[in-house]
């Protein structure tokens, strides 16, 4: 195990994500230090999801947990268009992501309108899972969202651009 990989551990139980695993899944969005804005996003329901998840972090990314419904699931058959356009008319943009079949990998995209996200999506088998929601902040609050940053390879906690 790497140093980066024991610290990785050790933050996510002293910030209770592996705590709230136990009770309730989690989305995932991992900003990638140093990546011009590159994120990858994550679906976690278990501690062996997880630990999968934990092993393709980035050194230097700042990570956020959300345990709470800022981001929801759905089938491909159900995502409600009215929602997502409800959502880009407050905020500008909704993220929608299809979870990827291994049932981790979440493969999402800002959208500026609905009709993007038809065109997106179109040939999607009615029960793929699915998000979609405003682009979350970098929040936290014990029970529903987890945010902190990784050290880098070394051990070491830099301030990156993100």
């Amino acid at each position: 195990m790497t140093i980066r990989t024991s610290i990785t551990h050790q933050l996510l139980d002293a910030y209770g994500v592996t705590r709230l695993l136990r009770s309730k899944a989690a989305i995932i969005l991992e900003r990638i230090a140093r990546g011009a804005g590159a994120v990858s996003w994550y679906v976690c329901d278990c501690e062996a999801a997880l630990d999968a998840i934990s092993t393709r972090f980035k050194p230097g990314s700042v990570v956020s947990f959300y345990f709470d419904d800022r981001i929801k699931t759905c089938r491909a058959e159900d995502l409600p268009l009215d929602d997502i356009d409800a959502i880009i008319g407050r905020t500008g943009e909704c993220v929608v992501g299809r979870v990827a079949d291994n049932g981790i990998d979440i493969d999402a995209f800002g959208f500026c309108a609905a009709s993007e996200v038809r065109t997106e999506f179109s040939g999607l088998h009615a029960d793929a899972m699915m998000i979609y929601g405003p682009f979350p902040a970098r929040d936290y609050s014990p029970d529903s969202a987890i945010t902190f940053i990784l050290p880098d390879d070394d051990g070491v906690f830099r301030a990156h651009p993100h």
